[in-house]
């Protein structure tokens, strides 16, 4: 049965593919930056997770000489010393419990239930930058004195165990227990097995949840480097050069749960740019005359979002880049800094809720939030809430929602000036937005819909659509 409603799918046709086409290239919108630290002296080496904790450390020395030493941390309400010493304090890690691991003079601490603990035997030593997972299991490399030898080293709640003998690079370790490292003759190891031999200089591997692994290595040990990725079962080179890039032998790409990666390169111009490696080819994020010129080591979440610090093409000084959603925004201008943001302060951090930790220019330590979803809707109470443009939901199944006539559908998006949405009835993803509500776009086949909204009193089964496009009736 045709639906009168088809006189209006010129006009939806026509501009369905301008909205359709907005959809990638929707910036990610932030509130205002809160400052954490409102201390004194320097601040680096910052680390968050997804419940928003934040830690880093703080000095009065500048070059990581004689001085005192403090590691903060922000719970998400107050911000507070776990450690003060004169010993340099190397980068901290911190899992989703938040436990927090770092090194210092040669010995492992862990922060665990308020109390910070020296937890290497006398008889080792632990070099910098230790791997934590979600279990508290921790993976680094060190020195057993006793036997005079290196290896690598695995914490585990109730002691230490040596898991290889011999030279090796900083592992990584993931919340499936497994390790990644390179050996001294560059082999890169992933558990017992060898994945790759030592004759690409292999060095600073990275793993996911997956048991997937980049690491950078330089074919034939030529001095020129790409970046490696294994899937799982076979092994490429992702950048774009292949094995011929400019690579600082000392930056380390990173990988997220979702297969992407992400690292720093030199493209022959001007300064490095930002790489990103999704869905089986790399793409240059800052391949623009407005973007940066001078980009730092990046950082992604599982959600594919990417931070760094990049100088201005034109302003002087450094800014707070995010990738998101198909497209790069500049979130901070520290224009006019003479601090250019490098190694020694770090990164950015970025968790998956894309809360961003940085360093300002005036060295405080700031966290920047992504602006809520709902933000605009009304509370009702008991997960309940309203839009005036698209009804009555409830987020207590959040990411999932309930509305109360178009049932569970798992929405995409920053805002509700664009939203797709996956429809669980529909079994496909639909694009709508408030100005035009109730027209919908369905992903599947490209048609226009429009949604019949039941009366007050109606019931909201069977759900009635006009397709626009063959002009009949739908209903689910």
């Amino acid at each position: 049965m045709f639906c009168n409603l088809r006189r209006l799918a010129i006009l939806c046709l026509v501009t369905g593919a301008a909205f359709a086409a907005a959809v990638p290239a929707r910036a990610q919108k932030y509130g205002a930056s809160v400052n954490l630290s409102n201390n004194s002296a320097y601040n680096y080496y910052i680390q968050i997770n997804d419940q928003g904790r934040v830690v880093w450390v703080n000095s009065n020395s500048p070059s990581g000489g004689s001085g005192t030493y403090q590691l903060y941390l922000y719970d998400g309400n107050t911000t507070k010393v776990i450690r003060s010493t004169t010993n340099p304090i190397q980068p901290p890690k911190i899992n989703a419990s938040g436990v927090v691991v770092w090194t210092e003079n040669g010995a492992l601490w862990l922060y665990k239930n308020g109390v910070a603990t020296s937890i290497t035997p006398t008889s080792e030593l632990a070099y910098t930058n230790p791997s934590l997972n979600d279990s508290a299991q921790i993976a680094y490399a060190g020195e057993d004195l006793a036997q005079y030898e290196n290896g690598i080293f695995l914490y585990s709640g109730g002691g230490v165990t040596e898991i290889a003998t011999g030279n090796g690079g900083n592992p990584a370790l993931n919340d499936k227990d497994q390790i990644i490292y390179a050996d001294s003759n560059s082999a890169i190891h992933l558990g017992v097995g060898v994945i790759s031999p030592g004759s690409s200089c292999n060095d600073l591997p990275e793993i996911n949840g997956a048991g997937q692994a980049i690491w950078q290595g330089s074919p034939g040990c030529t001095g020129a480097y790409g970046i490696y990725f294994f899937d799982g079962a076979a092994i490429e080179i992702i950048s774009p050069s292949g094995g011929n890039d400019s690579l600082s032998h000392w930056q380390r790409g990173q990988i997220n749960d979702g297969g992407q990666a992400v690292w720093q390169d030199y493209n022959g111009n001007n300064g490095p740019d930002i790489y990103l490696y999704s869905g089986g080819a790399a793409l240059n994020l800052t391949n623009s005359p407005t973007v940066s010129m001078w980009n730092g080591e990046p950082q992604i979440n599982d959600n594919g979002q990417v931070a760094w610090y990049g100088a201005d093409p034109v302003k002087f000084g450094s800014q707070l880049y995010l990738y998101s959603d198909g497209a790069v925004q500049q979130l901070v201008d520290n224009a006019g800094s003479s601090n250019f943001l490098d190694d020694f302060t770090g990164s950015p951090a970025i968790n998956n809720q894309g809360q961003i930790a940085y360093i300002g220019n005036d060295q405080q330590v700031y966290l920047i939030s992504p602006v809520g979803l709902w933000q605009n809707a009304t509370p009702k109470g008991n997960g309940w809430y309203h839009l005036s443009w698209f009804g009555d939901f409830n987020t207590n199944n959040s990411p999932w929602i309930y509305h109360n006539t178009l049932g569970w559908l798992y929405p995409f998006g920053t805002s509700t000036d664009n939203l797709w949405f996956y429809d669980n009835t529909m079994k496909t993803f639909w694009w709508t937005s408030a100005t035009v509500y109730p027209y919908v776009y369905r992903a599947r086949d490209g048609h226009w819909l429009y949604y019949v909204i039941p009366a007050q009193g109606q019931a909201a089964t069977p759900r009635w659509f006009c397709d626009l496009t063959t002009g009949l009736w739908e209903s689910d």
